[in-house]
């Protein structure tokens, strides 16, 4: 698995989980820190990349939804989301390869493409 992120994210990692630890003491929760770093970091630096200063700045549901939501749902032996799961802040990833249709000459008549 890979653990590797920039300085910047790490300052940004930090960041949202100590901001994660407060949200959850507000609701009646215990988190650790450093548990909430690792589950964001696994999924950041493991084929889900996150707008982590995206994040940093949701609101409280987005914020919550995608935090606890890696927390729950990242493979701690890959750092892969699971069960279809999706953060509101991942980024989206690139277009590569993205044919252009044309419908009008598909069914004969004039290109709309011109």
């Amino acid at each position: 698995m890979n653990w590797y992120v920039t300085k910047d994210e790490q300052v940004l990692i930090t960041a949202i989980a100590e901001r994660a630890v407060e949200l959850a003491a507000l609701a009646g929760f215990e988190r650790e820190a450093g548990n909430i770093e690792m589950d964001v970091t696994a999924v950041h630096a493991n084929g889900c990349p996150i707008d982590l200063a995206g994040l940093l700045a949701a609101d409280a549901s987005d914020f919550g939804h995608d935090v606890f939501g890696m927390g729950r749902y990242v493979d701690h032996t890959t750092g892969e989301l699971t069960d279809c799961f999706l953060p509101r802040y991942a980024m989206p990833e690139p277009k590569t390869g993205e044919v252009e249709h044309d419908i009008g000459a598909m069914y004969g008549g004039e290109s709309a493409l011109k």
